[in-house]
């Protein structure tokens, strides 16, 4: 999976990065995959990178994702919803179950 920052916009007064990824891979990835390639790009742990949302077109290779990557853990939870904040219980649960 390849994936490269297409823009990047700072918001300070929001405490975060609005980021747009753009990739290609033969499936789309889950947001658990996601979340860490977008944490590893831009170098921030993976607890405050929130996945808004993937696009992808049927049959094409190439998606877009768009990350909000947040500097502190306050502005996070003032501006997210804590109960959908990217990864449902359902994917930890099957994370989970692969790793071990």
């Amino acid at each position: 999976m390849e994936i490269k920052i297409l823009t990047q916009i700072e918001k300070p007064y929001l405490g975060r990065k609005e980021i747009v990824l753009k990739g290609s891979s033969a499936i789309t990835p889950s947001k658990i995959e996601l979340k860490e390639e977008a944490a590893k790009l831009t170098s921030s742990p993976a607890e405050m990178v929130v996945i808004k949302k993937v696009n992808q077109q049927f049959g094409r290779k190439d998606f877009e994702v768009e990350v909000y990557v947040y500097s502190d853990e306050k502005s996070m939870k003032e501006f997210e919803n804590t109960k959908k904040s990217g990864i449902s219980e359902q994917e930890k649960k099957k994370a989970e179950g692969a790793a071990a």
